[in-house]
């Protein structure tokens, strides 16, 4: 294997041994078409488990001296800024080139703040202290991500705009287009292969909308179906969770159902797009019932022209209203623009 320099890449390179490699993931250069903002969540996600002592926060790599929740506290008032709002996340990480089969391995993370005089470190978290959170928990994402991308995923794969920091004994600071150079080498050269363990699985979008009761065809029928059905399955009803309390025939004798509020599950396994029904909840006028699970509505045997109250809601031949993509509200006027590329698993652009 062969020693790592800056003149390595100046040609055809195989192989190389264990470096150590620090990278920046700037909170400004993640485009929202990645779905995620690792810098902008991953801070949120750490700091309060470093201040109830959950996770270990070190001075620096070496972890010589530990820094608890108080000590960070302490580094926040007096520098005037925040853990969570740090601008950049520094990834310690080793990289070895074998044969053109690239082995990254995750050492760690360090979290630098600017201030009005320069800087300030609040120090270093090691990824084994990490790891089995980041395995379990999803990270945050916008209408262009999925929700079942965990941290782990998102880190291992490297799927967020970086700049190569400092490789080996090389510092690229100053240096930018070499950092570029071992950059565009490695991640984009079809001849190096990356090695990540993490498998693929089907890719998750939850999409919340409301169905009114409005002028509309299908709209009407939807309603009117549901307004039968209860009126004659009181006891159904009030299995929904309707407050026996209240008498609803008196003060609502049609029981005319005004809103839904659907949450659906889209499902992306390779060429197919599939939807499921989450959950549902039904509005009286301004009356709430409680959400009720599918499982609960297929129960029931609500019949919508024709066919299970599910499967109609499903095709979205009626007017709806889309609310949330993901973790992203949704202006009503981008509702069949969405909707249209969600089906077709295109990104989703939303000017704001």
């Amino acid at each position: 294997m062969l020693n790592f320099s800056c003149k390595t890449f100046a040609g055809a390179v195989k192989s190389f041994e264990p470096t150590k490699v620090l990278l920046s993931i700037n909170i400004h250069n993640q485009p929202d078409s990645l779905g995620y903002n690792i810098v902008q969540d991953f801070p949120k996600f750490i700091y309060p488990k470093i201040m109830n002592g959950l996770i270990n926060l070190w001075n620096n790599p070496d972890k010589e001296v530990k820094i608890n929740g108080a000590a960070l506290a302490s580094i926040q008032n007096s520098s005037n800024t925040s853990f969570e709002n740090v601008q950049n996340v520094f990834v310690h990480e080793i990289w070895e080139l074998n044969n053109n089969f690239l082995d990254i391995a995750i050492i760690g993370f360090s979290f630098i703040n600017k201030t009005q005089d320069g800087s300030v470190s609040y120090g270093f978290v090691d990824y084994e202290d990490l790891k089995p959170l980041l395995a379990k928990i999803n990270i945050p994402c916008n209408s262009n991500g999925f929700v079942n991308i965990t941290y782990e995923e998102v880190l291992k794969k490297m799927e967020f705009n970086f700049s190569i920091i400092q490789f080996g004994n090389d510092d690229f600071k100053n240096y930018p287009e070499k950092s570029l150079k071992i950059k565009k080498y490695l991640f984009e050269n079809p001849k190096v292969k990356y090695l990540s363990d993490i498998k693929k699985n089907d890719k998750y979008k939850l999409i919340r909308f409301e169905i009114h009761n409005i002028d509309s065809p299908q709209n009407t029928i939807l309603f009117s179906s549901i307004s039968s059905f209860f009126k004659e399955n009181m006891e159904q009803f009030y299995n929904l969770g309707a407050d026996k309390d209240f008498n609803y025939l008196e003060k609502y004798p049609d029981l005319i159902f005004s809103k839904i509020k659907v949450t659906e599950i889209i499902k992306y396994n390779r060429e197919n797009v599939n939807s499921k029904i989450s959950s549902v909840q039904f509005f009286i006028e301004d009356k709430s019932l409680p959400v009720c699970t599918l499982d609960f509505i297929n129960q029931m045997g609500i019949i919508v022209n024709f066919k299970p109250f599910a499967e109609f809601i499903v095709e979205k031949n009626y007017e709806l209203i889309l609310t949330q993509v993901n973790n992203e509200n949704i202006s009503e006027n981008h509702t069949k623009e969405i909707l249209n590329k969600i089906k077709n698993g295109e990104k989703i652009l939303i000017k704001h």
